[in-house]
Order: C-alpha cells, then sequence, then structure tokens
C-alpha cells in the first residue's frame, strides 16, 4: 500500500488511509519520513478517511511531527473526522499538533502571503 500525496505551495499532502493502527503503522512512518526528506516547506496530513487511530498510529504522528520540527518543516493536520478529532484531544495532542478543519484553512493559516 502506498499514500496517496499531491503538492502545493511547497507542502507534500499526505492523504491517510483508514486505518492507522500498528498493522499500518511500520508503513505509514516510513513513508511519511520518506516523504519529509523530499518535502520543501513540510507536510500537511489529511485524514478525512481515517476511522480509526489506535495508540500505535498517534505514536506515528508524534514521530513524524518530531523528525518535522528537527528538519525546520512545518507539519499539520486537517480535516479530522469527529472521532479521530475528540481521540486528539483527549490525549491533548491538539496543544502539539497544528490542526485545522481544511486544507484551505491550513494552507492560509501556515502560508499567509499567499
Amino acid at each position: 500500500m502506498s499514500l496517496e500525496t499531491s503538492s502545493t505551495n511547497g507542502f507534500t499532502i499526505v492523504r491517510l488511509p483508514t486505518r492507522l493502527d500498528a498493522a499500518a503503522a511500520d508503513m505509514v512512518r516510513t513513508e511519511l519520513v520518506s516523504l519529509l526528506g523530499a518535502a520543501r516547506t513540510g507536510l500537511l496530513l489529511d485524514l478525512s478517511m481515517v476511522k480509526f487511530i489506535d495508540s500505535t498510529g498517534l505514536g506515528v504522528l508524534v514521530t513524524v511531527h518530531k523528525t518535522a520540527v528537527a528538519k525546520d518543516l512545518k507539519f499539520a493536520l486537517f480535516a479530522l473526522p469527529d472521532p479521530v478529532r475528540e481521540i486528539v484531544e483527549v490525549t491533548r495532542l491538539h496543544s502539539v499538533f497544528d490542526v485545522y478543519p481544511d486544507l484551505d484553512s491550513a494552507l492560509a493559516a501556515l502560508c499567509p502571503g499567499n
């Protein structure tokens, strides 16, 4: 399985799979870290299709966020379905990640000059 990607304004936009759990974690982590290596500005993760996320999936997001910060790249999540948003809020990760309702909001916040 490969992640669906696109680019805009120097960002790599990645649509995450429907399940972000232990079964998908290694592949998703590896692919996201690889995409960070080629990103000019950063990664924007589209979670609109995610129906299930567990602690392993949250760990992937934390790892990729740390990698982005270490490379001085931007990192944000957008389009979180309500169940996923609730998990991110309960775990207080919304205070770690930049979270936006949609791609346009993320780009407006992260690229204010465009």
